[in-house]
């Protein structure tokens, strides 16, 4: 990928977090990644289908409520019930906002569920997506539109994966069991 679109892809990426009312402490601590993440999207190599990058901002910046509040579906707020306590990340992720890399949406997992989904990842440099990272993806794109996702990268309490729908006209985080599986739901992931 050449670096104007990748800097046009920052900068919009950027302005949809102020959009969304995102603190502006937080803004400019993506910011200050710029040249380090352009410079790993240009060694990269992205597949069409896959977004070359996306900022996360993790639950230690804005809780679950937080960040779930920055999503929209035309004019409805996203929400969830979740205790944040409760959610456990199955990998160890950063702690200060940070960036993922190569992320596809899940349509390569749909009408997986996550168990099933568990061991055709693990032979890859893949992971699934955060709660965090999968409300990032949501947040820059569409894909709710298209399908829900399960954030398979995270856990709540034992037995639960969480879940990012549409229901009632907004963007809502649940849980399902980890065996589950929908019609049209997918597993989003990205590179290490």
């Amino acid at each position: 990928m050449r670096r104007l679109p990748l800097i046009r892809l920052f900068e919009r990426q950027m302005s949809t977090l102020k959009k969304a009312k995102c603190p502006p402490a937080i803004i400019n601590k993506l910011r200050n990644q710029c040249t380090y993440v352009l410079m790993i999207a240009e060694i990269e190599i992205i597949p069409n289908n896959h977004l070359a990058f996306i900022p996360v901002i993790p639950q230690v910046y804005l809780d679950i409520y937080g960040l779930m509040n920055l999503l929209k579906q035309k004019k409805h707020t996203g929400n969830t019930n979740l205790d944040p306590y409760k959610i456990i990340n199955k990998d160890k992720c950063k702690k200060d906002p940070y960036f993922i890399y190569d992320v596809e949406n899940g349509e390569c997992m749909i009408d997986k569920s996550p168990a099933q989904a568990q061991k055709t990842i693990a032979t890859g440099n893949r992971r699934y997506l955060t709660v965090d990272e999968a409300i990032a993806l949501c947040l820059r794109t569409q894909v709710l539109k298209s399908h829900n996702i399960y954030c398979a990268g995270s856990r709540y309490k034992d037995e639960g994966v969480p879940v990012l729908c549409i229901q009632d006209n907004h963007p809502r985080l649940s849980w399902h069991y980890i065996n589950d599986h929908g019609k049209n739901w997918g597993i989003p992931f990205c590179s290490w």
